[in-house]
């Protein structure tokens, strides 16, 4: 019985911008980030990662390595073949399960690693009958599927393959998982009828519900309940939020809140439906990879949604792409890969990054300008207004420069502190 299941370690050789063999460590516990400026090679390690873990379950889910752009052109042009070997641990096993694949010129892939094979085949065994781990790879560039998928209708789990489908899909099929959301909170609700006891929960219901409250208290106040009920907006039915005490339907919420409780919903649809008699889904053990997953959030969110993520799912091992200095700041320096053109850069030579603000890690890690000169024009402006004496006004512009920055450099204090003395 499979009860944890994480990557140890990580190697790749000749596989896109990785001439060289490079090895990836993964920290003991917590979240992995991957850090680095575009082209670092970040996507490549999820990528190869990724293909890594689908062939484990690719007895009974097709692989598809092009869908996630591992083709012939993933070879380097240096190298005849790339290898990529994952060390996969098992329950804690020491030492780690070698698995493995090979990639050749001609578009020929091969199974390698000393365990493949068997792990393979536990993995299909597990499929009859034992508890499936949880694999799921969010994409950059992700968007959210609102497509109307009216012959998914989940009134009962009868296939648990389900949990894998599409595992490997850019998009987020929102529509999907929340049809299937609001038939098991359904289903709860006639059992209430039934019985005409109004406390009766169903597992499923409630960890829905725990989940959904656990995940909103980590990001911000306000979010109280969550419900079923007729959609004011579309034909059906549809998730209801309380929010300051306000109730939301799923798709009037800002895209930002949108697009983190899609990840969350689908991560909670696919863990029911790997394991729908699982006496503890908190307890689903699995991997996720999610590449830049600053997308769409708003500032505040990038420095809390690694550990609201930890908190709700904490049997998941995530690896996660970023070139967020703030999201960075949320994570201690041991669960950071620095890259750097498809090199890992030692951790003794980067910063204490956590807590940090975020132009230290622009300039020392990310290597970008720390001055920010996009916001050169903001920031005449305010020197304008303070030569105007019109404080007020130069300090609303720095208000809605700091919300949209996201940060406290240096020159946002000084601004500051004149606006504050101009005031006096």
């Amino acid at each position: 019985m499979i009860q944890n299941v994480s990557i140890d370690h990580h190697t790749i050789s000749g596989f896109g911008g990785f001439t060289e063999e490079t090895v990836f460590i993964m920290p003991n516990k917590g979240a992995t980030l991957l850090l680095g400026i575009n082209g670092a090679g970040k996507t490549t390690v999820l990528n190869s990662i990724y293909y890594s873990l689908s062939n484990l379950i690719s007895g009974f889910v097709p692989l598809r390595p092009k869908e996630i752009g591992i083709s012939q052109s993933a070879v380097s042009i240096k190298r005849d073949k790339a290898e990529v070997f994952t060390y996969l641990s098992i329950n804690d096993e020491i030492p780690a399960n070698e698995i493995g694949y090979r990639l050749l010129k001609n578009g020929q892939v091969q199974i390698i690693g000393k365990d493949s094979n068997r792990i393979r085949k536990e993995f299909k065994d597990l499929f009859m009958d034992g508890i499936l781990p949880l694999f799921r790879y969010f994409q950059s560039q992700k968007t959210i599927d609102n497509s109307t998928v009216t012959s998914i209708i989940y009134n009962k789990i009868e296939d648990r393959n389900t949990g894998y489908n599409q595992h490997y899909s850019k998009s987020i099929l929102i529509q999907e998982v929340t049809s299937f959301l609001i038939n098991q909170i359904n289903i709860e609700n006639q059992e209430k009828v039934d019985k005409n006891d109004f406390s009766v929960e169903t597992p499923i219901g409630i960890y829905v519900r725990r989940t959904l409250r656990d995940f909103s208290s980590a990001l911000y106040d306000g979010i109280v309940d969550v419900k079923v009920g007729e959609s004011k907006y579309s034909t059906g039915q549809s998730i209801i939020l309380t929010k300051n005490n306000k109730s939301f339907e799923f798709l009037q919420l800002s895209s930002g809140e949108q697009y983190v409780f899609s990840i969350v919903l689908e991560l909670i649809f696919r863990i029911v439906t790997l394991n729908p008699n699982n006496p503890d889904f908190r307890a689903t053990p699995g991997i996720v990879l999610i590449d830049e997953i600053e997308d769409h959030l708003h500032p505040k969110w990038q420095l809390t949604i690694i550990g609201a993520l930890e908190m709700c799912f904490p049997n998941i091992q995530f690896i996660i792409s970023t070139h967020s200095p703030l999201i960075a700041s949320s994570v201690r320096n041991s669960n950071i890969l620095p890259l750097s053109d498809f090199k890992v850069i030692p951790i003794e030579e980067i910063p204490n990054v956590y807590s940090g603000t975020a132009d230290e890690l622009l300039e020392k890690v990310l290597l970008s300008d720390v001055q920010i000169s996009n916001f050169s024009t903001e920031k005449d402006e305010i020197y304008k207004l303070i030569n105007l004496l019109k404080f007020d006004e130069a300090e609303k512009v720095l208000d809605e420069l700091k919300t949209e920055l996201g940060a406290y450099p240096q020159w946002i204090i000084d601004l500051e502190q004149r606006i504050s003395f101009g005031k006096v």
